[in-house]
């Protein structure tokens, strides 16, 4: 119950800073649902993601948003994307560290991450406009996609229990 109630407590921390960023709920479930979509198509993970002259993502991209009769540009969603996932890095870090300092001081108060930082979401894209294997790599937590006023407690556990 303890470490429920601690996950809850980080979660929204890190749900309302998030709340200053510029993508909105719908832009982070349309980013969730498009790295769903590449793997879908095959090609998570695919070398030929990274390949700018084959424009792979970009293709998929546009065939993504006209499956879902939306015009949305590629380079400006990809940035903001990108972007927002590097302050969700930020600000997720800051409450690990804030999370060490407690345990240093406590034992019994729970980790939220037990790597370095630099361990912690390793591999991120730079902010550059091109969704390749990096950049499709990464999704927004549900907890964020959602926004603070939809958090149950049961998506939560769910979401955090293996901590």
């Amino acid at each position: 119950m303890r470490k429920v109630i601690f996950t809850l407590l980080c979660t929204l921390l890190i749900s309302s800073a998030f709340a200053q960023f510029n993508s909105s709920r719908d832009d982070r479930a349309y980013w969730n649902g498009f790295v769903d979509y590449v793997q879908a198509k095959g090609f998570t993970g695919s070398k030929d993601m990274n390949r700018r002259d084959l424009n792979i993502a970009e293709k998929l991209f546009h065939d993504y948003n006209a499956v879902n009769k939306r015009s949305v540009d590629y380079k400006s969603f990809v940035t903001l994307v990108q972007r927002d996932i590097q302050q969700y890095r930020k600000q997720a870090l800051d409450q690990i560290k804030i999370s060490r300092v407690k345990h240093a001081k406590n034992s019994n108060y729970p980790l939220m991450f037990k790597g370095t930082d630099e361990q912690f979401m390793a591999g991120l894209s730079v902010v550059d406009g091109f969704a390749g294997v990096q950049t499709t790599a990464w999704r927004f937590p549900n907890e964020i996609v959602l926004g603070l006023n939809e958090l149950r407690f049961n998506d939560i556990y769910a979401t955090n229990s293996e901590n």
